[in-house]
C-alpha cells in the first residue's frame, strides 16, 4: 500500500496504485491461475492525478477483479477431476496420451512424481514405466488431481457426463441462456445420482435407477417426463455427433402411473381476466404491458417476451404480431409456430404502449427480459405468476400462472365456435393430419373475425 501526501497534514493510502505520467492507474498483479488468459498484471487508468477522487475508483475497479477471480476459482473448484488432470498437464507443456517432450516430460516427473517415488518404486525400477499404477501414487502421496494427470500421460481423456452436456450445446441449433440454463439444470439431476460418470459406462439400470429416484423425491410424472425428455436427447446428440456404438439408455423409459398426477391449467374466469386487464391499463408499466398482450393473444410467454419490437406492427390495415424464430429465442416446436396473429383488445393496447414507449436505439419489445444474448422467460414466468397470485390483485382464485392465458384463450374461442384448424392457427398448437400443413393457412382477416368475438370490454 502507498501512502501518497497531498498537504503537509493529509495524505492517502491507496493499494494496488501506481502513478504513470501523472495518472493514477489500478496495478495489481494477476493470480497465476488467470494469467494465460489476463497477463501477468492488471493495468487500468483512473483517468485522474487526484489521489482523493483516484482512491475510490481504485478500491471499485479492485472489487470488480476479485469478484471476477473468485467466479473462476469457483468454476474452477466445480471442473472435474479429469480437466483438472489436463490443465495440470498443460503447466508442463504436456497433453494426454500425445508424443511428450523429453525434457517436458523430466520436468514433469522431477516436479510431481519424483518427490513420492521412493514411497512406490520397486528398486532398480523406470519411473516412466509405471504411470498406469495411478492408484498408487494416490495412496502413496499423490493428490487425486496429480494422479489423474499421471493416469492422461499414457491414456486418451474419456468422456465423461459433464464433457456430454457441453457437447449437445454446442451442437443444438436453439441457443439463449434459458435454454443452456435449464439443459444443465436437468443434466445435473443425472451426475448428482451417478457422479461425472465415463459417459460410455452409463447404461439401463442407471436410467431406470434415475426415474426411481425422481419419483421417490415426489416429482410429477409430467416433470420427470420432461427430465428425461432433456437427457434423451443429450444422449441422442452426443452419440451421433462422436460416432459412439452405444445404445440410448434413456431410450422408451416406463414412468410408472405416468400422466395420473397430472392436474390441468385452470381458465381465468370473465371477471378475473377483466379484472387482470383493467390492472394492466392502470398500472401500464412493461410487466403489465406484457401480461395484456399475453391475455389476448393466447401466446406462450417466452413467444412475448421473446418479441423484438418489429414483430409489433401498428401501421397496416389489420395490426398483428409476427411470432418468429430469433437467434436469442426459438419456438417450442420451431418454424411450425412461427404465426402471425391479429391484435385486438388488450393485446392491442399492449402493443400500442410498448411502441409509444420505446427509447431510442431499442430493438427488444421488453428489453427488461430479452436481449440479443437471449430471453430470461423463465424470469418474466416467475414475476407475471407472482403478481397474478397476489392478494393485492384479488382474483377469485389465486392459483393461475401465465400459461393459464392459452388455457383460457382455447376456451373462449370454442365459445364463440371458431373452427378448430382456425384456433389452432392462433394459438400454435399442434395441427393434425398432413392436409393441415400445406399453404399460407387463415388470413389476418378471418382471424380477426374471430379473435374480436372474444374480446372483452374495458373496464
Amino acid at each position: 500500500m502507498t501512502l501518497y501526501k497531498i498537504t503537509s497534514l493529509l495524505s492517502v493510502k491507496i493499494k494496488y496504485s501506481a502513478i504513470r505520467g501523472g495518472t493514477f492507474y489500478y496495478y495489481r498483479k494477476v493470480p497465476v491461475a488467470f494469467q494465460d488468459a489476463e497477463g501477468a498484471y492488471v493495468r487500468q487508468s483512473t483517468g485522474t492525478s487526484d489521489p482523493l477522487k483516484a482512491a475510490p475508483i481504485i478500491k471499485a475497479l479492485n472489487s470488480e477483479a476479485e469478484a471476477r477471480w473468485t467466479g473462476k476459482t469457483k468454476a474452477l473448484d466445480n471442473e472435474p477431476l479429469q480437466a483438472k488432470g489436463i490443465r495440470l498437464l498443460a503447466q508442463y507443456g504436456l497433453a494426454p496420451n500425445g508424443d511428450h517432450d523429453d525434457h517436458a516430460l523430466d520436468h514433469f516427473i522431477e516436479s510431481v512424481v519424483t518427490p513420492h517415488r521412493e514411497r512406490y518404486a520397486d528398486e532398480g525400477e523406470d519411473i516412466k514405466e509405471k504411470y498406469d499404477r495411478f492408484d498408487t501414487y494416490t495412496r502413496e502421496g499423490l493428490s487425486p488431481i496429480e494422479a489423474a494427470a499421471v493416469k492422461l500421460l499414457n491414456n486418451p481423456p474419456v468422456l465423461l457426463l459433464s464433457d456430454a452436456v457441453k457437447i449437445f450445446l454446442e451442437y443444438h441449433q436453439k441457443t439463449g441462456a434459458d435454454f443452456a440454463d435449464d439443459t444443465n439444470r436437468n443434466w445435473n439431476t443425472l451426475i448428482d445420482l451417478l457422479g461425472d460418470k465415463p459417459f460410455m459406462e452409463v447404461n439401463r439400470d442407471d436410467a431406470n435407477r434415475y426415474v426411481q429416484t425422481r419419483l421417490a423425491l415426489g416429482l410429477k410424472t409430467g416433470t420427470i417426463r420432461r427430465q428425461l425428455n432433456s437427457i434423451t436427447a443429450i444422449f441422442n446428440k452426443v452419440i451421433t455427433e462422436k460416432e459412439l456404438h452405444k445404445a440410448n439408455p434413456f431410450k422408451r423409459l416406463t414412468i410408472s402411473a405416468e400422466g395420473e398426477d397430472a392436474e390441468g391449467g385452470t381458465p381465468f374466469t370473465t371477471a378475473d381476466l377483466t379484472k387482470v386487464q383493467a390492472a394492466c391499463r392502470a398500472i401500464d408499466d412493461d410487466v403489465r404491458r406484457l401480461i395484456a398482450l399475453q391475455s389476448d393473444l393466447g401466446c406462450r410467454i417466452a413467444e412475448s417476451a421473446g418479441l423484438a419490437l418489429s414483430d409489433l406492427v401498428l401501421d397496416a390495415d389489420i395490426p398483428h404480431v409476427i411470432i418468429q424464430i430469433h437467434p436469442w429465442r426459438s419456438l417450442k416446436v420451431g418454424k411450425k409456430n412461427e404465426r402471425t396473429i391479429p391484435l385486438v383488445g388488450a393485446s392491442l393496447w399492449a402493443a400500442q404502449r410498448i411502441r409509444a414507449n420505446a427509447t431510442e436505439g431499442q430493438t427488444m419489445a421488453f428489453p427488461r427480459y430479452c436481449s440479443e444474448d437471449g430471453c430470461a422467460a423463465t424470469a418474466a414466468s416467475a414475476t407475471v405468476n407472482k403478481w397474478l397470485r397476489s392478494v393485492k390483485l384479488g382474483l377469485s382464485q389465486r392459483i393461475h400462472g401465465s400459461h393459464d392465458f392459452r388455457h383460457s384463450m382455447k376456451d373462449r374461442l370454442r365459445d364463440v365456435l371458431c373452427p378448430e384448424t382456425l384456433s389452432r392457427n392462433i394459438g400454435g398448437w399442434k395441427v393434425e393430419g398432413e392436409a393441415e400443413g400445406y399453404g399460407k393457412g387463415y388470413t389476418l382477416a378471418r382471424m380477426k373475425e374471430q379473435l374480436d368475438k372474444v374480446v372483452l370490454p374495458a373496464a
